[in-house]
């Protein structure tokens, strides 16, 4: 059902809300008639739009609870039939004792797990599970008086023990910023012909995540059917349960990925708070960069010449943040490994994220130094990159990042509030609010600059990064920023896979967070500087 029928429907069972939708709830679908729909939506107090829009499929979305009656007469009805279906004399006959009314056509029970917005939340849903101790009711239950046969007998007065509904969960996931990241998503997949896309948007103060979008989706009403040309009909189980398996897995969450450039924001944090760089440091690029027997090249061939650390930043210029690294050591930047909470899971409330991979510290010798510290040699997920940069530009806090915000009961009052652990002083507020003009800077006039807002301060850092194995000439391009750049409050990131033609970061994973700050910063009411 759209939104707006279902944030109506006041009765379901364990709905998963935004703010002020619910997006996910879990309900019962009866067939009946559209008078049948009508003594039901008198039940429930369901607008008259609610029974006009449900008339057009013949459904009626009921609570969960209402399938123990359904299959209480199923099961007495299969164990004498060889399991055949519910009759509709018996049917008929619950529905009338539940409810009053009569079914004049065949009922035909369903049971679904509606996700009134398909495709729109997919893998975000998972985290139900976690949550369930609070978002489930108790069911209710009728007692009859039967004969020896199982058979109800007549005229006898039956128990009754009404269903108690579950709490609802609210959660940090934006209808309006989830649908346009999906729209953009989608746009650029399209248009670069990408493997998939993923974007997150979350709020870098305190953790709460606006939106996450990995494309392509799949409809969380049809979890069997697969998103991609393969129909399945050719495949074997195992192929089949492979592509499913794949399908349904959270990228944000679940997938590591070589960073690239996005990660020289750690690298130079790191610096800066060791005092192994300052702004006015002088480094010369002529395009690569010898360590011990290896020639690391620039992204740019014929190099940078002569820049300071600003303009390497701006430029994005490997040999620069090599001479960083270097400079910080193994030793050291392994402590800021661990300082920073890369070593450690986030602790996002959706289940299997992924660790960081990474050498073990003995066997990081200059040159595996050199790589790590312009992203390349090792692996983090989409959500710690994005974590991890939301504490170096917030001051130094990492937070948490999180859907679940409070459980409310079924009259709306609360019932808990979630609090998140937020460790503090990972950076020092200066080296914190250099970041923040350094990145500034990059959007403002480096590689970055088609992110730029006009009326906005925006930070960030482009990436673009090559798959394993090198030879096979795949890039994975990204783009992390964060708006205002003084005091954010909305960072967001975008990661393409496998592009095809143009693939730098800046060129085309830049724009998306561009274009999706245009649109929300003002939703979000953040006026232009």
């Amino acid at each position: 059902m759209p939104a707006l029928q279902l944030s109506k429907c006041v009765k379901c069972i364990n709905p998963i809300t935004d703010n002020g939708r619910i997006v996910a709830a879990d309900l019962v679908v009866i067939w009946m008639n559209e008078t049948d729909l009508r003594v039901v939506a008198s039940i429930y107090k369901w607008s008259d739009s609610i029974v006009t829009d449900c008339r057009f499929t013949s459904k009626a979305y009921l609570p969960r609870w209402f399938t123990d009656f359904v299959y209480e007469c199923y099961e007495q009805k299969s164990r004498g039939k060889g399991g055949n279906p519910v009759e509709y004399n018996l049917l008929k006959m619950r529905i009338n004792s539940l409810y009053g009314m009569t079914c004049q056509k065949p009922c035909k029970p369903d049971i679904e797990e509606d996700y009134e917005s398909g495709e729109f939340i997919t893998q975000q849903i998972n985290f139900n599970d976690k949550y369930e101790k609070y978002l489930k009711g108790i069911n209710g239950k009728i007692l009859t008086t039967t004969d020896a046969r199982g058979i109800e007998l007549d005229g006898v007065a039956e128990d009754r023990l009404e269903p108690e509904a579950g709490n609802m969960l609210r959660i940090s996931l934006d209808y309006t910023m989830q649908k346009y990241a999906l729209q953009m998503a989608e746009k650029v997949r399209t248009e670069k012909q990408a493997d998939k896309v993923g974007i997150i948007l979350m709020n870098p103060q305190n953790g709460e995540i606006y939106a996450m979008v990995n494309v392509p989706e799949f409809d969380l009403n049809q979890p069997f059917m697969l998103n991609n040309e393969e129909t399945g009909e050719n495949l074997t189980d195992e192929q089949r349960q492979d592509a499913l398996n794949q399908m349904w897995r959270n990228g944000c969450i679940n997938d590591t990925y070589e960073p690239g450039s996005t990660f020289k924001i750690i690298t130079a944090s790191a610096g800066l708070e060791e005092g192994a760089v300052h702004l006015t440091d002088q480094f010369s690029c002529p395009g690569y960069k010898v360590v011990e027997d290896r020639r690391i090249r620039c992204h740019k061939v014929g190099g940078h010449g002569a820049e300071n650390f600003v303009q390497g930043i701006q430029n994005s210029c490997n040999p620069v943040f090599i001479e960083v690294g270097l400079k910080i050591g193994v030793d050291r930047f392994f402590d800021y490994f661990r300082q920073f909470g890369l070593m450690d899971l986030t602790g996002v409330d959706i289940p299997g994220e992924a660790g960081t991979i990474m050498h073990k510290k003995e066997n990081v010798g200059q040159v595996e130094l050199a790589t790590i510290s312009f992203g390349q040699s090792f692996q983090i997920t989409p959500i710690q990159l994005a974590t991890t940069v939301s504490a170096l530009v917030n001051g130094g806090r990492r937070v948490t990042p999180h859907f679940g915000m409070e459980v409310l009961s079924a009259e709306g009052k609360k019932v808990k509030t979630f609090r998140y652990n937020a460790k503090k002083h990972i950076v020092s507020e200066k080296t914190s609010q250099t970041m923040r003009e350094l990145l500034e800077s990059v959007v403002a006039e480096g590689s970055g600059k088609n992110a730029y807002v006009e009326g906005y301060r925006i930070g960030g850092k482009t990436a673009t990064s090559q798959t394993l194995p090198r030879s096979a000439n795949k890039y994975i391009s990204s783009f992390v920023g964060f708006a205002p750049a003084d005091d954010p409050q909305i960072l967001g990131m975008c990661v393409i896979y496998n592009p095809q033609g143009v693939y730098y970061g800046g060129t085309i994973a830049a724009p998306v967070i561009g274009k999706i700050f245009e649109n929300i910063l003002p939703y979000l009411g953040i006026e232009k500087q």
